[in-house]
C-alpha cells in the first residue's frame, strides 16, 4: 500500500514539474529577442534592454539565396562594440553604428555565411589581422562607408568561401596585386567610389569565376594590358565609369569578353585620335552592352579639343587622318625584318669583321718590312 501510494505521488509530481517546465519554456520564449522564434537564444538584458537586435528567419533575403538561415539584425542601434552572438547565427547585419575595433578572431565560434559592417567607424589599424579568421563558410562581406585607406590582404586568406566583397566609400588608394589570391570563388567585387589610381595586373590572374567587377569613382589612368585574362568568359557586368581614362587599347582584352553584356565607360576623358580607334569601332560594333541603357546623356564622350564633347559612337574615323598608321607599320615591319636577319647573320658578320682586322694587321706588317728592307738598302749603298 505504501509503495503503491509511493508510485501514485511521483507520478503526480512528474507531471507537476513537467507542466513547469513547459510553463517556464514559454516565460523566456517571451522574453526573448524581440521577434524571434527559439533559435535566437538572447536573453531579454541583451536583445531588449542593450543592444535591441532583431531575430529572425530569412527566407526571401538576397544574402540567403543558398539556404534558409537565422540572422542578426543590428543596423542603426549606436553599438560601438561587437554584441554577444548565438553560435547558430548565420546573416550579422550590423550597419550604421559606432563600431570602432575587430579584435583577433572576433568571429571564429560562429557560422557566418553573410557579414555587414557598412557605416560604421572601422578603420586599417583597428581591425585585426585574423579579425575574420574561422569564417569558413562566409559567402558575402560588406565593410562599405569605413576609412580603411588601405585593405589588409590577411584579412581575406581564411575567406575561401568568399563570393561578394563590397568595399565602397572606403577611401582607399592602392591595392596589392595578390590581395585576394586565396578567394578563387569570387563572383562579385566592388572597389567603386574610392581613389584607386593603379591596378595591379595580377589583381584578378586566378580568378575563373568572376561575374561583375565595379572599379568606377576611382583616379585609375590605365587598365594594365592582360587585367581581365583568367576572368575574360565568365564576366558579365563591368562598371569603370567615372575614371581617369584617355584610352582604352586591345590589351585590356575587351574583345575577349564573350558574355559581356553590361559596359560602363562614361565619364572618361576619353583623347578620340590614332590610338582609340580599336576602341571607338569595338564600341560602335558592341554600342548595346553600354551602361545605362536609355541613358544618351550618360555616354562615353570625347575629351580632346578636336572633338569636344563629341559622343564616341559618332565619331568619324575617318576624319582622325589615321592613314599614316599603316605606314608605320610598313615601316616596323622591315625594320622588324631587317634586324631579324641582322641577327641571324651575326656570326658570318663577325667573321667578316674578323678578316677584314687580319687582312688589314697583314698590310700593315707588310708595309713595315718593306720599309724596313728599303731603309737597310740604303744604308748599304751609303756605306
Amino acid at each position: 500500500m505504501y509503495l503503491r501510494v509511493l508510485s501514485v505521488t511521483t507520478f503526480v509530481s512528474l507531471v507537476i514539474l513537467c507542466a513547469l517546465v513547459s510553463t517556464t519554456h514559454g516565460t523566456n520564449n517571451e522574453k526573448k529577442c524581440h521577434g524571434c522564434d527559439f533559435h535566437c537564444d538572447f536573453i531579454i538584458k541583451d536583445c531588449v534592454e542593450e543592444v535591441k537586435c532583431s531575430c529572425s528567419f530569412c527566407e526571401n533575403d538576397l544574402q540567403c539565396s543558398h539556404q534558409c538561415s537565422w540572422y542578426v539584425n543590428c543596423t542603426s542601434k549606436d553599438l560601438n562594440k561587437m554584441p554577444r552572438l548565438q553560435v547558430d547565427t548565420k546573416n550579422l547585419y550590423l550597419g550604421s553604428n559606432a563600431i570602432t575595433t575587430l579584435d583577433a578572431y572576433g568571429f571564429s565560434n560562429l557560422s557566418i555565411i553573410s557579414l555587414d559592417l557598412i557605416n560604421n567607424e572601422l578603420t586599417e589599424s583597428r581591425i585585426d589581422d585574423t579579425a575574420f579568421s574561422g569564417l569558413d563558410e562566409l559567402s558575402y562581406l560588406r565593410i562599405s562607408y569605413n576609412t580603411l585607406k588601405k585593405v589588409n590582404k590577411r584579412w581575406f586568406e581564411e575567406l575561401r568561401s568568399l563570393t561578394i566583397v563590397v568595399l565602397r566609400h572606403c577611401d582607399i588608394t592602392s591595392v596589392d596585386g595578390d590581395l585576394f589570391d586565396n578567394n578563387l570563388n569570387l563572383k562579385w567585387v566592388n572597389l567603386g567610389d574610392n581613389n584607386i589610381r593603379f591596378l595591379p595586373s595580377g589583381l584578378f590572374k586566378k580568378h575563373t569565376k568572376l561575374n561583375l567587377v565595379a572599379l568606377f569613382n576611382n583616379e585609375i589612368t590605365y587598365i594594365p594590358p592582360g587585367f581581365f585574362k583568367a576572368s575574360s568568359a565568365s564576366i558579365e557586368v563591368l562598371y569603370i565609369h567615372d575614371n581617369l581614362l584617355a584610352n582604352i587599347g586591345p590589351s585590356a582584352g575587351l574583345q575577349d569578353f564573350p558574355n559581356l553584356n553590361k559596359l560602363s565607360v562614361f565619364s572618361n576623358p576619353f583623347t578620340c585620335n590614332c590610338d582609340l580607334v580599336w576602341f571607338i569601332n569595338w564600341i560602335k560594333l558592341n554600342e548595346g552592352i553600354l551602361a545605362p541603357k536609355g541613358r544618351k546623356d550618360i555616354i562615353p564622350r570625347c575629351n580632346d579639343l578636336g572633338l569636344d564633347n563629341k559622343i564616341i559612337t559618332k565619331v568619324d574615323i575617318g576624319a582622325l587622318h589615321c592613314n599614316w598608321i599603316w605606314w608605320e607599320l610598313a615601316v616596323g615591319g622591315t625594320l622588324f625584318i631587317l634586324l631579324v636577319c641582322l641577327y641571324l647573320k651575326i656570326p658570318q658578320i663577325r667573321r667578316c669583321i674578323s678578316s677584314y682586322r687580319r687582312r688589314k694587321q697583314y698590310i700593315q706588317l707588310l708595309e713595315r718590312t718593306t720599309k724596313k728592307e728599303e731603309n737597310e738598302a740604303i744604308d748599304k749603298d751609303s756605306t
